[in-house]
């Protein structure tokens, strides 16, 4: 099974719960988005990992991490306005990576 694979396998076990998978043709993309029950989420790929930002207008923004070995990392999410300095800094970390915040 390649690093890809495995990465989709440890998305969509992640977030099944979402209902949403990561779509096969991004396993053939280094960056890219997608749009799924709700969601919107841009991504990039790294040696063995899976960088992603997934919004939906129900819920706070969220940064992931999803490795080839299983593990997902929540790497921040915003906080709805209750902490505005550490919603600042989440959004401006985002942009950072070249996400559209």
């Amino acid at each position: 099974m390649s690093t890809r694979d495995a990465i989709k396998r440890a998305f969509d076990e992640y977030f099944t719960g979402y209902r949403m998978s990561l779509p096969d043709e991004c396993l053939n993309e280094s960056a890219g988005e997608f749009e799924q029950n709700g969601w919107d989420v841009q991504y990039k790929f790294g040696s063995d990992y899976l960088e992603c930002y997934a919004t939906h207008r129900m819920t706070n923004d969220r940064l992931y991490r999803i490795y080839a070995d299983g593990r997902v990392e929540l790497m921040d999410s915003t906080t709805d306005g209750v902490l505005p300095d550490h919603d600042r800094n989440f959004s401006d970390e985002v942009r950072r990576r070249g996400y559209r915040g």
